[in-house]
């Protein structure tokens, strides 16, 4: 799988990206990670497992 960049990127795809993690916010049940390449950012959303 290539790279993408951030602005290419279409909600619900699965690519691979690469860049920097500019915020991560850490709740109970989800993890949000905003990610930021030379084209732009992007929120990712983590559920976490239940233990």
């Amino acid at each position: 799988m290539e790279r993408e960049l951030i602005k290419n990127v279409k909600p619900g795809e699965k690519v691979k990206i690469s860049g920097f993690v500019e915020n991560l916010r850490n709740k109970r049940t989800m993890c949000f990670i905003v990610l930021k390449d030379i084209s732009g950012k992007m929120q990712v959303t983590i559920e976490k497992e239940k233990n």
